[in-house]
């Protein structure tokens, strides 16, 4: 009976689809069509700001943050505090940082530094959230001054610590690149299944399509993601439905095919 049971609970979990995966070429996906733009929800830059600034209107969230900032603030003034010797200028490359306004964030960012000025600023270790900035004064004792792209030309200054530089240059692996997931389906009704990466809608398939597809084609719904895992759910009409852990891979991408053969 023991037997039986575990056999059961293997059958149950075992994995919907299998994941084969195939390089990416970037720049030639975002072709012919409106999802090449799609980072809808939690996946977009918006709320990755938002985020990261502390915007969100969730009161007790928002405090829980700001105890969180006050102690990452009074640790960094601390340890520039102690500091005697600055380093004449930060090395070429990524570096982590820590960006500030002294008060509702505190938080680190990955910059890309040449000729010891901020080329690029980086959020959540994702280049996607790149974020458009200035800088208001040069990197002078391991910190500058910068105005960051809050909203469409809405800005706001914040200061940047190169406090893991302090002792040692330390440079940093680049930010990731996407992966990306083309989800399609061949079953006559296919312009009924709804789409969810965990729990945030990608909308509807648009039409059914009855050869395999490629990425952006008209029909699919191809996202692009940060690498990681995520929770895919799909529904159809009635009580047809799809649902499994899928893994975003850096520069890769993955097929689906939504069918009768790997429904729920």
């Amino acid at each position: 009976m023991r037997k039986i049971i575990l056999i059961c609970i293997f059958i149950y979990f075992k994995p919907i689809y299998s994941q084969t995966y195939t390089q990416v070429n970037s720049v030639n996906v975002l072709q012919n069509n409106y999802y090449a733009n799609n980072n809808a929800g939690y996946f977009s830059i918006a709320n990755s700001i938002n985020n990261f600034i502390n915007a969100w209107r969730n009161n007790k969230k928002k405090e829980r943050t700001l105890v969180k900032t006050k102690m990452q603030l009074d640790f960094v003034k601390n340890r520039f505090k102690e500091i005697k010797n600055f380093p004449t200028k930060i090395t070429d490359g990524w570096h982590l940082v820590l960006v500030t306004d002294n008060f509702n964030y505190c938080k680190e960012a990955q910059v890309f530094i040449k000729d010891n000025k901020i080329k690029q600023f980086i959020i959540n270790n994702y280049v996607e959230n790149s974020i458009n900035f200035k800088m208001i004064s040069k990197i002078k004792k391991a910190k500058c001054l910068i105005s960051l792209e809050i909203t469409n030309e809405n800005f706001e200054n914040a200061e940047v610590y190169f406090v893991y530089d302090l002792d040692e240059s330390l440079t940093i692996d680049r930010p990731l690149n996407a992966g990306y997931i083309c989800i399609w389906s061949d079953i006559k009704k296919a312009k009924n299944i709804k789409l969810w990466i965990d729990k945030h809608s990608f909308g509807n398939i648009s039409k059914r399509i009855k050869t395999e597809p490629t990425y952006y084609d008209k029909g699919t719904i191809t996202i692009k993601l940060k690498p990681g895992t995520y929770d895919l759910r799909a529904e159809g009409r009635g009580s047809i439905s799809w649902k499994k852990q899928i893994i975003i891979k850096e520069n890769k991408g993955f097929i689906i095919n939504l069918n009768k053969k790997n429904k729920l």
